[in-house]
């Protein structure tokens, strides 16, 4: 999208937002981190209580909780105010009220909830937007978090459609840093970087299933593999890496299943994946509310023991994992970046204090909107300059290392992240629940894996027609 035409849409959601004001007052959507304002069933357990330890400006001890706090190295005074647009409605509800637990966890532990004092003496505060799962109404709230609450900072939501909204809109502005802990489309980073984006405790959609398509092929042994799925910019990319990886390690494609999202019946879809006789194996993505459904019905159809499923990020993610029947989900290999069962100190640390506050296991969404904050805190307190989001931006490429939920993490240049990508199975906790546990590693992965970045740039952004060079159409 043009510049112009990325000025036009901000100029019409301004003008929808104008028009929304005239007809009706304080409207519920401009919510904060103030737990009176924000409930979720079943998400709000503890959050009556005070947090006992804070960031605040002089204390001498470091909160017990979580979280990285690096050494001041500027002079402190900046305020810093971030706006996160969070499906909190609709379809991909679930995810959201995660990735709102954890920044209420964040800003409880280091604060009053609202604002939170660093430990070089900056002021950070957060104001939340509901995007309804709809990238019109991300855009919108886009619109009101700068024109009206006047962030400095945008986190633009989980869903790649509302990530890629708000990304054409503010994504080349120099008034705004739009950082992505989860709306991962793959050319904000690559084909067509914008000015003013990353992904602090992120990624790219095609990152993670490089690394396990590689991992199919060399470690697991398949050779014919079939993909199932979600039908649009997120499936594309993210099943687009799995495929384009597995074929150029030796792999075949057999067939490619899509279904829209959303969808919650997959008979359908299950009565085609067993009529693949050539597959020797399922790599399968469902998000949010289709997760369950499309899990539960590969069991049913026999599909878990003929064709071992692998599990696309989302689809065995704790956000739909906590929800599902432990004899369709035990033993399933999925993979991501995040793996709650990892033994990493930082890992314990922050699934410890996100359980405590919300008796929840923390999904990979709620380890990317901590982790995003970690490193706001970690830039603010490095820079030695007046804020502006180049200033932050350039900050954050420069070396820093922060300490996340993640583990230790560092940006590269391009402004993606290079992380560890598990392979994990889906085990039984000793209380019962069900988790993700590595059972393999990929260190220092970034966007590109195996690929040399001249060659894999050359080649189409991966859409539902483009799946990889080694993948028949």
């Amino acid at each position: 999208m043009t510049k112009t035409l990325r000025v036009a849409a901000i100029l019409l959601a301004v003008l929808s937002m104008i028009a929304a004001s005239c007809s009706s007052s304080d409207d519920a959507s401009d919510t904060t981190t103030d737990t009176a304002a924000t409930t979720d069933e079943g998400t709000d357990e503890g959050t009556d209580e005070e947090p006992e330890e804070t960031m605040e400006e002089g204390t001498d001890e470091e909160p017990e909780e979580t979280g990285s706090e690096p050494a001041p190295a500027g002079d402190g005074g900046l305020d810093i105010k971030v706006g996160a647009i969070l499906p909190l409605t609709g379809g991909i509800a679930g995810p959201g009220a995660d990735a709102r637990d954890s920044l209420e966890l964040f800003f409880n532990t280091f604060g009053d909830g609202e604002s939170i004092t660093t430990p070089g003496g900056n002021t950070i505060s957060l104001v939340i937007e509901d995007n309804a799962s709809d990238p019109a109404i991300a855009l919108t709230a886009a619109t009101k978090l700068l024109e009206v609450d006047d962030v400095d900072i945008v986190l633009p939501g989980i869903l790649a459609s509302t990530g890629t909204a708000v990304g054409d809109a503010l994504g080349d502005r120099d008034d705004v840093l739009l950082l992505s802990p989860s709306s991962c489309n793959d050319d904000f980073t690559q084909r067509a970087p914008l000015d003013g984006y990353a992904r602090p405790a992120g990624w790219a959609c095609s990152q993670t299933t490089h690394a396990f398509g590689q991992w199919a092929f060399e470690e697991a042994g398949y050779t014919a593999v079939a993909t199932a799925c979600t039908d649009y910019s997120f499936g594309w990319e993210h099943c687009g890496g799995f495929a384009d990886a597995f074929t150029n390690a030796g792999g075949t494609i057999v067939d490619q299943i899509w279904h829209p999202l959303g969808n919650a019946d997959f008979a359908t879809y299950s009565t085609q994946m067993n009529d693949l006789s050539d597959a020797e194996a399922v790599m399968v993505l469902a998000v949010g509310g289709s997760v369950n459904p499309m899990v539960t019905s590969y069991a049913d159809f026999g599909l878990k023991d003929s064709k071992p499923m692998l599990a696309g990020v989302t689809t065995m993610d704790q956000s739909a994992l906590r929800a599902m029947d432990k004899s369709v989900a035990l033993g399933t290999i999925g993979h991501s970046h995040w793996a709650e069962g990892h033994d990493d100190p930082n890992t314990i640390e922050f699934v410890t204090a996100y359980e405590d506050a919300t008796d929840k296991i923390a999904s990979y969404y709620a380890a990317g909107y901590y982790g995003a904050m970690q490193w706001i805190v970690a830039a603010a307190d490095a820079m030695d300059s007046e804020f502006t989001p180049a200033a932050m931006l350039t900050t954050m490429k420069d070396g820093l290392e922060v300490d996340t939920a993640f583990g230790t993490q560092t940006m590269n240049e391009d402004g993606s992240m290079t992380m560890t990508v598990f392979i994990t199975e889906v085990q039984e906790r000793e209380d019962g629940k069900l988790w993700n546990v590595p059972i393999f590693q990929y260190d220092d992965v970034d966007q590109y894996f195996q690929f040399d970045k001249d060659e894999y740039l050359a080649q189409p952004t991966y859409t539902k027609d483009f799946q990889g060079a080694g993948v028949s159409g």
